[in-house]
């Protein structure tokens, strides 16, 4: 369906976004809602795109794709700020490949996943943290440590709970749920364990 809602054209779009929307099938409604905390005075934000890219990518994709130049804080923010951004979702992107694709064996899995997770919420990602908490969850079952497996796929499910539905957030979200249903029997456990 192709449709203008009227209030959710209104808001702008942010690389870093506060809040997220979708369309709810079943309601016959658009529903937005926050992501994080909003703070009295501070504009509501959606992405209208990815996220994890480049300043250059995000630039050309939006110009490119959407007829717009991205002029939220993130993206004119000072070089020195948008270079060590980009450096951290070059990271991103190089460690979710390395834990994700699980056919090497990096030497510390449990603290590149961990260091995923801070890359994520030091980028402001939190419509996608659900993810980054499942790979941490993964990797610490697969190291054989259930009980910090369990912590960090509660933060997922709850995560992915926030991020909504039609995300892309729900395969996580299952997933974490029958880890946390019996992590001994989720299909990580031990796997890093040779």
């Amino acid at each position: 369906m192709i449709a203008v809602h009227a209030n959710i054209s209104k808001i702008n779009h942010s690389c870093r976004s506060n809040a997220a929307s979708q369309w709810d099938w079943a309601l016959l409604a658009h529903k937005l809602w926050a992501v994080r905390d909003i703070a009295a005075g501070e504009e509501i934000t959606i992405s209208y795109f990815d996220p994890i890219q480049t300043l250059r990518e995000r630039q050309r994709y939006a110009k490119e794709s959407l007829g717009f130049e991205c002029a939220c804080s993130h993206c004119h923010a000072a070089p020195n700020f948008t270079n060590l951004s980009d450096d951290r979702v070059n990271e991103i992107h190089l460690l979710q490949s390395y834990l994700e694709t699980r056919e090497i064996a990096p030497a510390e899995p449990t603290a590149m996943a961990e260091l995923l997770v801070d890359l994520y919420k030091q980028e402001r990602l939190d419509s996608y943290l659900c993810k980054a908490y499942a790979i941490a969850a993964r990797e610490w079952n697969g190291a054989g440590h259930e009980y910090q497996a369990r912590a960090w796929a509660y933060q997922s499910v709850q995560a992915g709970l926030v991020a909504g539905s039609g995300t892309g957030m729900e395969e996580y979200v299952r997933d974490m749920e029958a880890l946390l249903d019996g992590a001994r029997r989720h299909w990580s456990w031990r796997y890093r364990l040779h």
